[in-house]
């Protein structure tokens, strides 16, 4: 008796996400073709590129997690095919599969609170319906611990995808792909993909304190954490990689406190920042 739907939204979030991945797939695109001009399987990366674009557009323009969770499969694809570009290496293939595992965790993440939701509203709930603060309340006032399961979820999926404590230690790894697709996933995009999902699903868990309080602490520890470990980097990637992870961090923890726009502005300008570096 259930209906999956696609359905898409378009809202503040949305435009700020399309603006940002639009200028800079185009610049790094850009600019990829002259760095590129002599690898084999040049057309692959741009084919490859081209996979993530879309799938990072289905992602900001979902309504619901079925929708969704279709981006979130094409964008971890696509990011397992560039990090294994130089395929007749051991270690860019070796690290594309740890990368691709670490995403698997994330996509258990979705998926079990993609089945709680549907268990506790008896629907497809969208993105809209979840903004509803009576509409939620009505529903977790007797499955409280519920919520707070399918908030676990939804902050376990956003963890990994963004890289954060603890599960930070494939963003190294992710690196051994061309230096222009480094920049556009782990630099400036798809790490932001994360912050994303907390900023989409925070109307649902933000009238939970020990969830909201969980999110700052653990947005704090990545931070500190990241920023340790990118002072003794001996790669320049890496250093950008664990630097932008404590951004992120930090951001994580404005998204608790409900700073929509500053979250927006932070990531926004933290994304420009990696590419430029790398």
């Amino acid at each position: 008796h259930y209906k999956f739907f696609i359905d898409l939204y378009f809202d503040d979030i949305t435009a700020t996400y399309l603006i940002m991945s639009s200028v800079l797939t185009f610049m790094i695109a850009h600019f990829s073709r002259g760095y590129m001009h002599k690898d084999d399987g040049y057309k692959r990366y741009f084919n490859n590129m081209m996979l993530y674009f879309f799938g990072v557009q289905v992602i900001i323009f979902s309504g619901n997690f079925e929708t969704l969770f279709i981006g979130w499969e094409i964008l971890g694809l696509s990011s397992f095919l560039l990090i294994a570009y130089y395929r007749n290496r051991y270690l860019p293939v070796r690290n594309g599969f740890k990368v691709f595992s670490m995403y698997r965790i994330a996509d258990v993440g979705i998926l079990a609170s993609m089945w709680l939701l549907h268990h506790l509203f008896h629907e497809n709930v969208t993105f809209i319906q979840l903004s509803n603060q009576f509409f939620v309340q009505e529903h977790i006032h007797h499955h409280y611990l519920i919520g707070v399961l399918i908030s676990a979820f939804i902050i376990l999926a956003a963890l990994v995808k963004s890289a954060q404590f603890p599960f930070s230690s494939w963003l190294p790894r992710a690196m051994e792909g061309p230096t222009p697709s480094s920049s556009i996933f782990y630099g400036s995009i798809a790490i932001h993909i994360g912050i994303y999902l907390l900023l989409r699903t925070f109307p649902f868990w933000s009238q939970m304190l020990e969830v909201r309080i969980a999110v700052i602490c653990i947005g704090l520890i990545s931070g500190f954490i990241a920023s340790s470990i990118a002072k003794v980097q001996f790669s320049i990637k890496a250093q950008i990689g664990y630097s932008s992870i404590a951004q992120i961090g930090f951001m994580i923890v404005e998204v608790a406190l409900g700073l929509e726009w500053l979250v927006l502005i932070h990531m926004t300008g933290n994304a420009f920042l990696r590419a430029y570096q790398l």
